[in-house]
């Protein structure tokens, strides 16, 4: 048994080594209050002091729990140790108070490597912002992501997408070697192997992968030879050490093999891999119990009418649903017919009683499938095209709804069916003129069969929207006149007798709405209304319980009563009534909204998602609900799940061009920007009225200096929009980021004369700041304020101007006089305090940038002031601990870099220094001290 067991070795031992290859170190320094122990962890770490690092973290995490830049390293360290998934906890922490993803991604990527979780790591995106070097490390990861699921086209697509952002990333060159080592390519493996050996000549995972190549090609002790040198710099690199023990195994060396193992399970007593590789040594070692207890413990880690006589009659099916419809019994009746329609699949009738059932479980898409099937077996059936008009217009696609509808009006010119159909259509989208035409036609074309109080309830609909309040209160009327004891009508009178502002007259409609039906909730919610306006929120209390207490709970009543709380500043009461509506009524998004709304605005992004994640298990089409989601995980940085949200929302939603507008502009924060472009494109081809989609795609073109499109969606919305000053605006601001000056200032200035635009006026500013015209910018600034004193933006820009010149004084005075009428905005401390640091007036530097740092703690500018201010006055210990939080919410942060290493070179921290200033200079972004890193760097370099 022995024997066999240890031959089982030399079958799987390559797989136990290419899964080696995914565990990679990263050196990084980061985060908040960093206290002594930080530091002191921060150079054990460095110095692959694993253990000891750990002491100092623990120490540093005791005194401040919450101390990002210990979470961080603590997750380094982890990683280091092969522990996965106690850093994934580090990280999520990290992640949710704040740290720059760009700095936790590419660790959460390595955490979830080690265990495994391959499928969020190569369906990860590079965080906005992200620099060549993150990109390459990013695609290197997926690449090993790929690997260790056996896709090896994509792995070569990804290492090789990492070296084109980074052809010095060792780790994608040894992604390549694997890859080809897996193909059983050992030349071109070795060659890959060899380049990432000559551009690290220490790196241990070329010297692994080369070992492993050797022993392939039968040269064990040359391979046993290369271990020993990645061992002899490290005696914890654990995939070496299970290599080692592997080859010492096969050279029947147990129990070297097994001081290997050893190292690995006392620090990693769940390493499935070392436990395999003990339990094999042991039992050749004859230690029989030993083996058995690790065996033992990896295998707990590893841990009425029969259906056939249906059948033979379909027609069974089609009448149980048409009966089931008809007692409202929908589920039942869809669930027949589904049965009816997979044996007979041309029966239109079948097709438009699914397509109603389907309305009315509120399943337009679905409807509207079964439909178009039944025009392509019978095109022209009149009513399978009403059925067409409805289902478009549920879903959204209203020009599509329109145009059967009308195709209907023709078919069937003295039928009013069509024209109340197209009317709705009109009223959904707002076009009230011509509801009202077709409402007109409709009423000419009445018969016997025609609702006429339905008829008249449009009426007052479109009347209502088109601000023609006395001829809605006359078309309510003539419905009541059909309707006397309709309750709603009377309901829908008073609302419209408020809105004319006969309070008296709606009060008693809606008392009378309430004796007609008792369980009328919303002329109840309306009376409490008139009540709380009134100012009498505890008599609108008093109501609402009163009918709950006499009625059946009413989700939209306990709302308003949690909404009367919050006015009554009694959150406790407000979150008892939220919860009760939703526990009432669980399928009800408004409640569900509303209380996630509760917690969120608490900070509580957990509950909310918890909330919210499990209403969609029920209800995955609910399009309004998954773009809450959408906004909750992009709160808490799981960017690939709001994604996966606003896609559902896409295809889910009736208003398909505000879904994809949302979509694009979570796209345009992750740098999707050609994405984006589509799907803003799309949006506006779906509604060419919505102006924020054409201002979105405006803004990509002016950032992409694509000016060529920019100019044409102006002009497209213009169409939309002519002789508006936001247009003007606009091609300004064009024409201005193409450094066409003379046209902007032409442009700025004629709408500056048919508009107050304060957007041109800023535009014009920036021309001028731009071409160092700072008089003519300030003389423009101060006549706007003189008109509107309290524009804070104009004011901000106004104070630059006065830097612009050089009037440094002028500026912090300003500053004073903005922060004494303004005290409750940070930028305007935070820029006070830059003005006196330019002052050197260090102490009323400090003094602003102390209070900008108490109004906004996680302001990554506010925090480099803060820092900066005490660098600058010496305070090197109290600037060091600023920096380290600035750059875990924002770690390329060049000026914090830069301010980082000046400090650090103040401190005599020199090398640490030196890497700082390094990465300032290989950051390809523009940055102003750029010079300053340069001549610091050669300084200390020489």
């Amino acid at each position: 048994m022995a024997k066999r067991q240890i031959k089982l070795i030399q079958q799987i031992f390559l797989i136990f080594i290419l899964g080696c290859f995914v565990n990679v170190k990263t050196l990084a320094f980061t985060e908040q209050q960093a206290n002594q122990a930080y530091e002191d962890a921060l150079r054990s770490f460095a110095q692959s002091d694993l253990n000891t690092a750990v002491v100092f973290l623990k120490n540093s995490l005791k005194n401040n729990p919450n101390h990002l830049p210990s979470k961080i390293l603590m997750a380094e360290v982890l990683i280091a140790q092969g522990d996965g998934a106690a850093a994934e906890i580090e990280l999520t922490y990290a992640l949710k108070h704040g740290a720059d993803e760009k700095r936790i991604l590419p660790l959460m990527l390595e955490a979830l490597l080690l265990q495994k979780k391959y499928e969020p790591v190569v369906a990860s995106n590079f965080p906005p912002g992200s620099n060549a070097r993150l990109k390459s490390k990013i695609a290197m990861l997926k690449g090993q992501a790929f690997v260790a699921q056996k896709k090896y086209v994509r792995a070569e697509q990804s290492f090789r997408q990492a070296l084109e952002y980074n052809g010095n990333n060792v780790l994608a060159i040894l992604g390549r070697a694997q890859v080809a080592l897996l193909r059983e390519n050992l030349r071109q493996a070795r060659e890959h192997a060899e380049l990432a050996l000559a551009k690290a000549p220490t790196n241990t995972n070329a010297l692994l992968m080369l070992a492993n190549i050797e022993q392939m090609q039968g040269g064990a002790e040359a391979a046993l030879a290369k271990i020993n040198e990645v061992i002899a710099l490290n005696r914890e690199n654990f995939p070496a050490l299970l290599m080692r023990a592997g080859l010492l195994i096969d050279k029947g060396q147990y129990q070297a093999a097994l001081l290997d193992v050893t190292v690995i399970t006392n620090q990693i007593p769940n390493e499935p891999r070392a436990n395999y590789l003990k339990a094999i040594i042991n039992i050749a070692l004859g230690n029989q119990a030993e083996s058995e207890a690790t065996i033992e413990h990896l295998n707990t880690v590893l841990t009425g009418v029969p259906d056939e006589v249906m059948q033979a009659n379909p027609v069974y099916y089609y009448l149980a649903g048409v009966i089931s419809y008809g007692q409202g019994q929908y589920l039942k009746a869809r669930d027949a017919l589904r049965k009816y329609y997979d044996i007979n699949k041309e029966d239109t009738r079948a097709l438009k009683l699914l397509a109603k059932t389907e309305f009315k479980l509120n399943e337009p898409f679905s409807a509207k499938s079964y439909l178009v099937k039944a025009r392509l077996i019978n095109p022209g059936d009149v009513e399978t095209w009403s059925l067409l008009g409805r289902a478009y217009m549920a879903t959204g696609a209203a020009e599509k709804a329109e145009r059967y509808f009308l195709d209907v009006i023709r078919a069937l010119p003295r039928e009013s069916g069509a024209h109340l159909d197209i009317a709705r259509l009109y009223l959904s989208r707002g076009q009230a003129e011509q509801a009202i035409g077709h409402l007109q036609q409709a009423e000419g074309l009445a018969n016997a069969q025609t609702d006429k109080a339905d008829l008249y309830l449009l009426f007052t609909r479109a009347y209502q929207d088109n601000q023609q309040l006395e001829l809605a209160l006359g078309s309510v009327d003539k419905a009541i006149a059909l309707r006397e004891q309709d309750s709603f009508l009377h309901q829908l009178k008073g609302s419209l007798l408020g809105l004319n502002g006969e309070h008296e007259k709606a009060r008693f409609a809606f008392e009378q709405a309430l004796k007609l039906d008792a369980d009328n909730y919303q002329a109840v919610l309306h009376l409490a209304r008139m009540d709380m306006l009134s100012g009498r929120i505890k008599q609108s209390n008093r109501r609402l319980h009163q009918y709950l207490e006499q009625n059946n709970p009413n989700t939209t009543l306990m709302l308003e009563l949690a909404d009367n709380y919050l006015r009554l500043n009694e959150p406790a009461n407000a979150l008892t009534w939220l919860e009760k509506a939703y526990a009432q009524d669980r399928g009800n998004n408004v409640a569900l909204s509303r209380l996630a709304d509760y917690h969120t605005k608490l900070n509580d992004i957990d509950r909310a998602l918890e909330l919210v994640e499990e209403y969609l298990n029920r209800f995955n089409k609910d399009a309004e609900i998954q773009l809450l989601a959408a906004g909750l995980y992009l709160k808490s940085k799981q960017n690939d799940k709001a994604l996966q949200a606003h896609q559902l929302a896409v295809k889910h939603s009736v208003e398909k061009g505000q879904a994809l507008l949302a979509l694009a502009k979570t796209q345009v924060l992750f740098g999707e920007n050609d994405n984006a472009i589509t799907n803003l494109e799309k949006a506006i081809t779906r509604d060419s009225t919505l102006v924020p989609a054409y201002l979105q795609l405006i803004d990509i073109y002016q950032k992409r200096k694509d000016f060529d499109n920019a100019m044409a969606t102006i002009r497209q919305l213009e169409q939309v929009m002519p002789k508006n000053g936001l247009i003007s605006a606009l091609k300004g601001d064009t024409y201005r980021l193409n450094g066409q000056y003379a046209q902007a200032i032409a442009v700025y200035r004629e709408a500056l004369t048919s508009s107050a635009s304060q957007q041109a006026t800023l535009g014009l500013y920036r021309v001028y700041q731009e071409q160092g015209q700072y008089r003519q910018a300030v003389d423009l600034l101060e006549a706007r304020l003189k008109r509107y004193p309290d524009e804070l933006l104009s004011a901000i820009a106004l104070a630059d101007s006065y830097k612009g010149l050089g009037e440094l004084a002028k500026a912090g005075e300003f500053y004073d006089t903005l922060i004494a009428r303004f005290p409750d905005a940070p930028v305007l401390f935070n820029n006070a305090a830059a003005i006196y640091l330019s002052l050197e007036n260090f102490d009323k530097a400090a003094q602003y940038a102390d209070a900008a740092y108490a109004r906004l703690p996680d302001n990554v500018a506010i925090i480099d002031t803060k820092a900066w201010v005490e660098t600058l006055r010496g305070n090197y210990q109290q600037a060091l601990p600023l920096y380290r939080q600035a750059l875990a919410l924002d770690v390329d942060n060049m000026e914090v870099q830069y301010h980082l290493a000046y400090t650090l070179n103040k401190m005599g921290r020199n090398l640490e220094a030196v890497k700082y200033l390094k990465d300032v200079l290989a950051n390809e972004q523009a940055y102003a001290g750029k010079k300053d890193a340069e001549a610091l760097l050669k300084s200390l370099e020489n």
